[in-house]
């Protein structure tokens, strides 16, 4: 694989994203969007005398700043001053895949500790909502925003629970397309506990869609935007 196929499934990535994202996205591409970006990591890892210290932020880099531009271009509207938020959330998502890359060469080496990115990325967003430069519009679990009958369940987990739903998915998804080497795929049964762990949640939301009896408590509601 040469370098320009490494930025080329980065731009995948990007697109992948934006394709599933609200509010005219499927978020069903969001289960697949970020294994090109696993398959970068991977290939810098196995590939580590050829890429510099930091070849995975740079890498990475290119497909989250297309996912934050084409999501969030509304913000030109207000001022071109903001648009400065899509080189810095860009930027930030880039360092979590970076430290991510980091630690687990460090623990594990090339083929393990993929659970390490659900952690910090999760830890990301929840930083990324309670500090001065928070931006949640891009938290992965807000990919469902539109599809509110999958995530029924986030009363009991919140958006959190949908980030982490959405990297398992997605490592699950690039363990089928690269396993491990020296070691039997079972792709069948990987791709089979895929497809229960995207499709039993959203049976389970569905149920309590449907079962849910809402009780008539109307209340008047004005809201006003500042601007």
């Amino acid at each position: 694989m040469k370098k320009k196929h490494l930025l080329l499934l980065s731009v995948l990535s990007g697109v992948l994203l934006t394709a599933g994202w609200p509010v005219n996205g499927f978020p069903a591409f969001l289960f697949a969007a970020l294994v090109p970006m696993l398959l970068i990591e991977q290939y810098i890892a196995e590939h580590k005398d050829k890429f510099s210290a930091y070849s995975v932020f740079f890498y990475t880099y290119p497909g989250f700043f297309i996912w934050n531009m084409a999501t969030c271009w509304w913000i030109w509207n207000s001022t071109p001053v903001a648009t400065l938020a899509w080189l810095f959330n860009a930027m930030f998502m880039s360092i979590v895949f970076q430290v991510f890359h980091y630690t687990r060469m460090r623990i594990y080496g090339k083929h393990r500790g993929y659970y390490i990115l659900p952690i910090l990325w999760i830890t990301f967003e929840f930083i990324h909502v309670n500090w001065k430069l928070t931006w949640p519009w891009l938290n992965l679990g807000h990919g469902f925003a539109t599809y509110t009958r999958w995530v029924q369940w986030y009363e009991y987990t919140g958006i959190l629970g949908g980030t982490l739903w959405i990297w398992i998915a997605n490592i699950m998804l690039f363990k089928i397309v690269k396993p491990e080497e020296g070691k039997p795929t079972f792709r069948l049964v990987r791709i089979i506990g895929l497809l229960a762990l995207i499709l039993v949640p959203v049976f389970i939301s569905y149920l309590i869609y449907f079962r849910y009896d809402e009780k008539s408590d109307p209340v008047h509601v004005v809201v006003t935007q500042p601007n």
